[in-house]
This record gives C-alpha cells, structure tokens and sequence, in this order.
C-alpha cells in the first residue's frame, strides 16, 4: 500500500517520511535514507524528518552525514537534536 501511495504521490512529504519509517523498521537503512532525503527536499521545515534521517545516517556509519543533519537540526530544534547527538556518540 505505501508502495502504491508513493507510485500515487510521489512528491508527498508525509508519504516519503512514512515510507522511510516503514525501511527503517524492516532495517532497509539504503532505502530508508533515501526516502527521508526525498522527504527533506519536498518541505525542509519539519525537524522530526531531519532527525529521523540522522538516525538513519547513524545506523549506515554515515558519521559525518549525521553531524551535517544534526547542525541542521540544531538550528530547527534544540531540544530534538538531543536524541541525534546520543546516537553519534554512541557509534564513535
């Protein structure tokens, strides 16, 4: 079903943010990462995709992509930056 919403609507945010949270489930960080950037590019005003793709970029060893997001997200959202930070931590 999302498969098809995207196919619908492929330059929906909420779409392409669900569909990155549906491959980070199911550990598909290549896919997962590629739907949060989508996500980003359509409407780049919404911290939690920032932070989600960040995590993503953590889960890929992808430090230094994660630090680009999280100075990103740190002008958005301090507080949500937070939860970044810990993960980039934690992998270094």
């Amino acid at each position: 079903a999302l498969a098809r919403s995207i196919e619908l609507e492929p330059c929906c945010p909420s779409t392409l943010h669900n569909a990155g949270v549906a491959h980070a489930r199911a550990e598909d960080w290549a896919q997962a990462e590629d739907a949060f950037r989508r996500a980003v590019e359509q409407d780049d005003t919404v911290p939690r995709r920032y932070l989600k793709l960040g995590l993503v970029l953590v889960q890929r060893r992808d430090v230094d992509g994660a630090e680009r997001v999280a100075r990103q997200l740190r002008r958005m959202d301090r507080s949500m930056v937070r939860q970044l930070e810990r993960a980039i931590r934690a992998v270094r």
